[in-house]
């Protein structure tokens, strides 16, 4: 497992290196040409179905071959239907029902769960939204967009925010192997009880590995461009006006001098606003901070957590690759009550902190519950290594200061939570995935998976 580990985070480094230099753009071309392009190549559907200009050949909904399942019938493999797609069994009490995806980033929402779904078509590929009843598994499509051949897409689903009754999160589109390409990035805005989405233009040199963040009633963003030298600004976004603003109280440079710094990560708890920053000398990674301001735009404090995350590190990895784990884009970024620091990035680092007595809590494989809560925080280990030992789901609702253990009655020895997402309400979205011995004494995933539909108590 090791082995696998230093080849899984040689290739993300590898593909980030790849999309970050494409991402700032040295060399751009020009915007507005590529802006130009784009607007008449995108199509961007705001409501009901299927892209006018590809009807729907390759329908997900349409049945295809059958699914190759587990003698149980508990988990689904493959089913091919012109692509590849994935049926999962969803479970919700003794309700089942099959959610079938290839590519689907899910959030629970009050008003059910929010999916995004990638199609291809002859012109290119189309990212269909879908808003489905976690009751009897009924969906609908709220909202799409086409990309256009020979470009990319990328979705901040990680980063979505509820607010208000609305999902907003951000699309990125152009052709990220490019170095010269412009990258165009949007506001998606969805009003989930109407089922619809607008869209708004956000950047015509978006950086699509940047966070959102709800904030004393709007969203905030931030992004790395390089109209005016390269830059970091932050923006927010109401609904109610429809156009990002820029905001006045911090802007990086980067790439200027020996020391200069980048944005990694964004959050808010309360009326505390966090950002994730890290130091460079030269082109290696040496500090990372984390800032903090409120809701006036005053900084706060800058906390040094270089240690911190430098000691997560060490406990799977050499020293010599803190610089290289630093620069990595974040999966998930939070500060809770001030003092508890959890870290995930996009290689194989995470881990939760507390910053007061300066000792980490849980380390390696660990992995957070999607939510929009900050009065939810729950953690779980996704490490296939540790996990043939026990029979529970080594899951951990955060009660501060310290965590409670909790357990599924659905759990067994051959699987691991390795997603969660958890609605404003309570209701939850477990993905479990199947585990088998990998004959050195510990475990490996088999790829099989099936959902849960659980309610948490507060």
């Amino acid at each position: 497992m090791k082995t696998l580990r230093k080849m899984r985070r040689a290739a993300l480094l590898l593909a980030a290196m790849l999309l970050v230099v494409s991402a700032f753009g040295c060399g751009k071309k020009n915007a507005t040409d590529a802006k130009d392009k784009r607007k008449n190549e995108v199509n961007l559907t705001p409501e009901g179905g299927q892209n006018p200009e590809n009807p729907g050949d390759k329908d997900p909904d349409k049945p295809g071959d059958t699914p190759v399942d587990d003698p149980n019938g508990a988990y689904c493999g493959p089913v091919m239907s012109g692509e590849l797609y994935y049926d999962f069994e969803v479970r919700n009490g003794r309700d089942r029902w099959t959610f079938r995806s290839n590519d689907s980033g899910c959030t629970m929402t009050d008003y059910g769960l929010f999916s995004s779904h990638k199609l291809e078509t002859e012109d290119g590929m189309v990212f269909e939204f879908r808003l489905t009843d976690v009751g009897n598994g009924e969906s609908k499509v709220i909202g799409s967009v086409a990309i256009p051949k020979g470009e990319q897409g990328y979705e901040t689903d990680a980063s979505r925010v509820l607010i208000n009754g609305r999902l907003i999160t951000l699309m990125t589109i152009g052709d990220m192997y490019d170095p010269e390409s412009m990258l165009t990035q949007y506001i998606l805005d969805f009003d989930l009880e109407a089922g619809t989405m607008k869209t708004v233009e956000g950047s015509d040199n978006g950086f699509p590995y940047t966070m959102l963040t709800s904030f004393c009633g709007t969203v905030i963003f931030y992004n790395i461009d390089s109209r005016d030298g390269q830059y970091c600004a932050f923006y927010m976004y109401h609904s109610e006006t429809g156009t990002p603003q820029e905001m006045d109280f911090l802007r990086l440079p980067w790439g200027e001098g020996p020391r200069h710094e980048a944005v990694r990560g964004l959050y808010s708890d309360g009326g505390v606003l966090y950002v994730l920053r890290v130091v460079y000398e030269g082109n290696v990674a040496k500090q990372m901070f984390v800032d903090k301001y409120n809701n006036n735009s005053t900084k706060l404090a800058e906390i040094d957590v270089t240690a911190a995350f430098t000691e997560a590190v060490c406990e799977h990895s050499p020293a010599d690759v803190v610089p290289d784990e630093m620069i990595q884009y974040m999966v998930a970024f939070r500060v809770i009550d001030e003092r508890y620091l959890f870290i995930e990035n996009s290689s194989v680092t995470s881990f939760l902190y507390d910053l007061t007595e300066k000792k980490l809590m849980m380390q390696t494989g660990l992995g957070a519950a999607l939510t929009s809560d900050p009065n939810v925080n729950i953690f779980y280990w996704r490490e296939p290594e540790k996990a043939l030992a026990d029979t529970n789901a080594h899951c951990y609702r955060f009660n501060r200061p310290s965590t409670e253990r909790i357990n599924f009655a659905s759990a067994s020895p051959n699987e691991r939570i390795t997603d969660m997402t958890v609605a404003p309400n309570g209701t939850a979205l477990i993905t479990w995935s199947e585990l088998v011995p990998d004959g050195h004494g510990g475990a490996e995933f088999t790829g099989k998976k099936r959902m849960e539909v659980v309610t948490l108590t507060r």
